[in-house]
C-alpha cells in the first residue's frame, strides 16, 4: 500500500473455493493511487525497466515490467476515449492543421511517426486540440480521411471558415472540398521561412521585420499599410529583389 508499504493479509478459504473478499478484488497486489503514480512517471519519461528497479527500493517489492504494462493500458483506454470523443458541441470557426513527428514504440523498436494535427478555435477563441491520426502529411487521401473522421464525430462543416496550414496543395484541395466555406491562409511561419530564405544575409533583418508588422498588425487597416510599405521602400524587397517580393505577394498570409 502506498503508505504502509507491503502488507500481509490473510485470505480465507472454503471447501468450495466460492468465497470472495469485498475489499480486495481478486489477484489484486497494490492499491489504485500506486497503480495511479506508476502512469504518472511513465507518461514523464521513466521506462518500464527502471519503474521495476524504482518500486524496489520505495515499495520493498518490485513491480514488473509487465505490471508496470498493465497498469499503464489504462491510459492507452482514456487516450483513445479522448482521441475519438464527440465533437458535436464545439463551435469551430477556425482550423489549424500540420504534421508532427514524435518518436514511438513499434514492436520491439523506436520509430519516427507522422501524426496529423487539428486544433479548432472557436467562436470566443480559446483553441481545443480536435484531433489526432497517424498519416503521411503529404497525402491528400489521409488529409480527406482524418477531415471526414472529425466530422463522423460532430464537427460542422458549415461553421468552418479557415484553414491555416502550410503550402500543401494536395492539403489546400481537401479542405476546400471537405469544409466548403472555409478560405485557406498560408501559415505565418512558412511563409516567412520561405521568404526569408530567399533574401540576402543583409536585408533578412529588415525584411523579417516588415512581415512581422503585417502579422502582428492591430487591424486589418494597419496591415494593408505595412504591406504597402514593403511594396514601394527601396530597402525591402520589391526594387532590389523583385522575385522574392513576388514569392512573398504570393504567399502572403
Amino acid at each position: 500500500m502506498k503508505r504502509f508499504g507491503e502488507v500481509a493479509i490473510e485470505v480465507h478459504r472454503d471447501r468450495s473455493c466460492e468465497f470472495h473478499s469485498e475489499v480486495l478484488p481478486r489477484s489484486k497486489r497494490y492499491e489504485d493511487e500506486l497503480r495511479k503514480d506508476v502512469c504518472l512517471m511513465y507518461l514523464t519519461g521513466v521506462s518500464t525497466r527502471t519503474l521495476s528497479m524504482i518500486s524496489k527500493q520505495l515499495l520493498g517489492r518490485k513491480i514488473s515490467a509487465g505490471e508496470v504494462s498493465l497498469a499503464n493500458g489504462e491510459l492507452v483506454e482514456a487516450v483513445e476515449r479522448w482521441r475519438t470523443r464527440d465533437l458535436s458541441g464545439e463551435k469551430v470557426k477556425y482550423l489549424l492543421l500540420d504534421g508532427v513527428n514524435f518518436s514511438m514504440r513499434v514492436g520491439k523498436s523506436v520509430e519516427t511517426v507522422p501524426v496529423l494535427v487539428a486544433i479548432g478555435v472557436r467562436e470566443d477563441g480559446t483553441r481545443l486540440v480536435l484531433g489526432l491520426q497517424a498519416g503521411d502529411k503529404e497525402s491528400a487521401a489521409c488529409w480527406r480521411e482524418f477531415f471526414k473522421d472529425l466530422k463522423s464525430r460532430g464537427l460542422a462543416a458549415e461553421t468552418v471558415t479557415l484553414g491555416v496550414m502550410d503550402g500543401l496543395a494536395g492539403l489546400e484541395m481537401v479542405l476546400k472540398e471537405e469544409f466548403p466555406k472555409a478560405e485557406v491562409q498560408r501559415c505565418q511561419v512558412h511563409v516567412a521561412r520561405n521568404v526569408l530564405a530567399k533574401v540576402p544575409k543583409k536585408l533578412k533583418q529588415g525584411v523579417a521585420d516588415g512581415m512581422r508588422s503585417i502579422f502582428y498588425a492591430s487591424s486589418k487597416e494597419k496591415a494593408k499599410e505595412s504591406l504597402a510599405l514593403i511594396k514601394t521602400n527601396p530597402s525591402m524587397l520589391n526594387r532590389t529583389y523583385p522575385c522574392d517580393a513576388q514569392l512573398f505577394m504570393n504567399e502572403r498570409a
